[in-house]
């Protein structure tokens, strides 16, 4: 951490089965607010995802995209959250892919720093009275950038 700029370099090692890992790097601002651009507020998430977003973030709802809109109508949502992302903050966005897409471009055009969570992705399946239930739960894991 290098005080003068206020810029952090935050290194994981995260593991990811058979003893394999991955090492994840996040240069950011130190004191950047964390945008969640999502379906997922954070008062939902773990302990472990709120420290590793710098423990302040602020919800954005991701609208729902209609099947049939157009690109000029994808291109406005993007247009207007992007708008909602001040400079100097970060963003993690995850929805639906066209809109995802375009406003991860508009964000990274102004410099804005764009992330995606990583999870693992842990499926049981349970026999109950003749039935299967599948069970899926999703481990946050750490969060990785977005070029």
């Amino acid at each position: 951490m290098s005080i003068s700029t206020g810029i952090l370099q935050v290194v994981l090692v995260v593991p990811v089965g058979s003893g394999n890992s991955c090492i994840i790097c996040v240069t950011r601002k130190e004191d950047a607010m964390f945008v969640n651009i999502s379906n997922h507020p954070a008062n939902k998430w773990s302990p472990a995802q709120i420290a590793n977003a710098g423990g302040q973030v602020r919800d954005i709802q991701f609208p729902n995209v209609a099947p049939m809109a157009t690109t000029a109508e994808v291109a406005k949502l993007a247009d207007d959250l992007a708008d909602q992302v001040a400079e100097g903050e970060m963003a993690m966005v995850q929805g639906e892919f066209s809109l995802t897409y375009a406003l991860t471009r508009r964000l990274r055009a102004r410099g804005i720093l764009v992330v995606v969570a990583c999870t693992e992705r842990k499926v049981t399946e349970v026999q109950k009275e003749g039935k299967t239930e599948k069970v899926v739960v999703f481990e946050f894991l750490c969060f990785r950038e977005v070029e």
